[in-house]
C-alpha cells in the first residue's frame, strides 16, 4: 500500500514538474513574441554591448568570489571534525556542484563534497553541507520576503494588485516559514536527535552530540551566506544593466530578491531551473521596469557563468577524485 502511495506521489510530482516547465517556457515564448520592439532592441543592444563590457567583466570577476565564499563557509563547518585546506574545500564545492546540478535543489552536492573527506567523517560532512545550504536558504527567505513584501504593498509593481487581506496572509506565511527555518537552523542538533529515531537511520547516523554546532559558528556561517547573497545579487543587477534594462537600483535589487525567493520555493533541478528562472525574472523584474527581453538574457547568462561553467570544472575535479 505504501509503495503504491509513493508511486502515485512521485507521478504527481513529475506531472507538476513538467507542467511548471511547460508553463515557464510558454510564458517566455509569449513574452518575447509579444514584445513589439524586438528588432529595435537587438539593434540597440548590438551597438551598446561593447560600451557596457566593463559591467560584464565585473560580473565575471565576482564568479570566483561567489564560490570562494561558499568554500570558506563549508571549510569552517567541516573544520569541527576534519581540518580541510581552502583549496580542497573549493575543489569539493565545485565537485558537489557538478553532481548537484542534476538533482532537485542540488541535493546531490553532498556526494561531490564528501568525496574530499575521510570515510569516517563523510556522514557529518553531509550534515554540514545541508546546514550550509539551510543558512543560504534562510538568507534567500529573509531578503526575498522583505523585497516581496515591498513589491506587494507598494504601487511599483504594475502587473496586478492583490486584496489587502491576501497580502497580509502572504506576509504572515512568509514570516512563519522564515521563523521555522531559523529555529531549525539554530537547533539542528536537537532536530536531528528526533529524526534519528527513524529506524532505518539508526544504523547510519553516529551519536547525536557529534552533530552539535556552536551558535557563534552558526552565526558566522549565516553572515557569510549573506555576503555571498550580496555577491550573486550584484551579479544579476550588473547583467541587467549590461543588457540595457531600464530599471533603478532599488527596483532591480527588490526584483532580484523576489525572483530568488520564488525560485527557492519551486522544486526543480538546476538544469530545468533555467526556463523557470527566466520566466519568473521576466514576470517579477518586468513588473518593476520597462518591458525588455534583456531581463531574460541577463538571467540566462548569469546561470551560464555562475552554475553551468563551474559545474563543468567540478565534473573534471570529481572524476579525478574518484
Amino acid at each position: 500500500m505504501m509503495s503504491l502511495q509513493r508511486v502515485v506521489l512521485k507521478s504527481y510530482h513529475e506531472v507538476f514538474k513538467w507542467l511548471l516547465i511547460g508553463i515557464s517556457y510558454a510564458y517566455i515564448y509569449w513574452y518575447v513574441r509579444s514584445y513589439e520592439h524586438l528588432s529595435a532592441f537587438w539593434h540597440h543592444l548590438s551597438g551598446n554591448l561593447p560600451a557596457s563590457s566593463s559591467l560584464f567583466a565585473l560580473a565575471l570577476i565576482l564568479v570566483p568570489l561567489n564560490w570562494a565564499l561558499e568554500a570558506f563557509k563549508w571549510q569552517k563547518l567541516v573544520a569541527q571534525t576534519h581540518p580541510l585546506s581552502f583549496t580542497n574545500s573549493l575543489r569539493a564545492v565545485f565537485s558537489g556542484l557538478s553532481v548537484g546540478i542534476f538533482t532537485p535543489k542540488r541535493i546531490g552536492e553532498i556526494g561531490g563534497r564528501i568525496a574530499y573527506l575521510p570515510k569516517a567523517h563523510r556522514i557529518k560532512g553531509g550534515y554540514f553541507t545541508l546546514l550550509g545550504s539551510l543558512a543560504q536558504h534562510i538568507t534567500t527567505l529573509t531578503v526575498g520576503a522583505i523585497a516581496t513584501g515591498f513589491i506587494l504593498f507598494s504601487k511599483a509593481f504594475g502587473q496586478f494588485t492583490l486584496p489587502n487581506a491576501l497580502k497580509s496572509t502572504i506576509a504572515t506565511a512568509f514570516l512563519l516559514i522564515y521563523v521555522c527555518c531559523l529555529f531549525l537552523y539554530f537547533n539542528s542538533g536537537a532536530a536531528l536527535k528526533h529524526i534519528r529515531k527513524i529506524n532505518w537511520l539508526k544504523r547510519h547516523l553516529p551519536i547525536e552530540h557529534s552533530f552539535h554546532t556552536p551558535w557563534p559558528l552558526l552565526a558566522r556561517v549565516l553572515f557569510i551566506s549573506h555576503l555571498r547573497y550580496l555577491v550573486f545579487a550584484s551579479q544579476f543587477a550588473l547583467m541587467l544593466y549590461y543588457f540595457q534594462v531600464d530599471i533603478s537600483w532599488a527596483h532591480a535589487f527588490c526584483g532580484i530578491a523576489a525572483t530568488y525567493f520564488i525560485l527557492s520555493l519551486v522544486p526543480s533541478t538546476s538544469l530545468i531551473e533555467l526556463g523557470i528562472r527566466g520566466s519568473v525574472a521576466l514576470f517579477v523584474i518586468g513588473g518593476l521596469s520597462a518591458p525588455a527581453p534583456g531581463i531574460l538574457f541577463a538571467s540566462m547568462l548569469l546561470w551560464l557563468i555562475n552554475l553551468a561553467l563551474p559545474s563543468l570544472l567540478g565534473s573534471v575535479l570529481f572524476l579525478k577524485k574518484r
